[in-house]
């Protein structure tokens, strides 16, 4: 299977408070992955883990969703089995950001599990600002393109077009004046050239400032 999901999480738009309530955060987190936090994770802090593998469960949604239209999102029953840390400091916080692949020392990489599926993630932390994950069936992500925003609104139909001026202008796609981003009849977004589909997949976001894309 080929497909892809990203997700972004302006971190500093989020109520601290809330996310450390257990009844806030048992609806995001299964049994297992709260036993996997106490035993081994506990060094961070407990709602940047909750928005991680929030993030980590939204990018995962998008990749099967693309494949399962119909497919409604449980974030309990979509199970990250394994997350290693990276070892590697924080990285500082971009204004924008384009790249290809995830430096793995700098990333954190997941390993989730949803029905009889199997999907790996990189997510990358930037301070207190700003999370982002990718999302594949492939545990090899380094062909995938990403990059990641900072705008200057919070209008949802104007980050919308944000993120789709960002992607096509990524210098590392060489796209030009005939490629547009579209929206199939499911609501997942597709690349075509001179309106034909270039058979390319990509998945966009955007939350708070920050706008984000991946494609393959």
């Amino acid at each position: 299977m080929n497909s892809i999901g990203n997700d972004i999480i302006a971190l500093n738009t989020i109520d601290t408070a809330r996310t450390r309530n257990p009844r806030f955060y048992k609806k995001i987190l299964a049994e297992t992955e709260q036993q996997l936090y106490y035993a081994n994770l506990s060094h961070i802090p407990l709602e940047q883990f909750v928005w991680l593998l929030w993030s980590v469960k939204e990018a995962a949604y998008k990749c099967l969703q693309r494949l399962q239209p119909d497919l409604v999102f449980s974030p309990v029953k979509t199970v990250v089995i394994s997350l290693d840390t990276p070892v590697k400091a924080s990285p500082a916080i971009p204004v924008n950001i384009v790249s290809t692949g995830f430096d793995d020392d700098a990333s954190f990489r997941a390993t989730i599990s949803f029905q009889n599926q199997t999907l790996y993630s990189r997510s990358i932390i930037y301070g207190d600002e700003v999370l982002h994950t990718v999302a594949s069936f492939n545990p090899d992500l380094r062909n995938i393109h990403w990059g990641i925003k900072r705008i200057d609104t919070t209008d949802p139909q104007t980050q919308s077009s944000a993120v789709r001026q960002f992607l096509l202008a990524d210098p590392l796609l060489s796209y030009n004046k005939n490629y547009s981003v579209e929206k199939s009849s499911s609501g997942y977004p597709f690349i075509t050239a001179k309106g034909k589909n270039t058979g390319a997949m990509v998945s966009l976001s955007h939350h708070g400032e920050w706008v984000g894309y991946a494609v393959v």
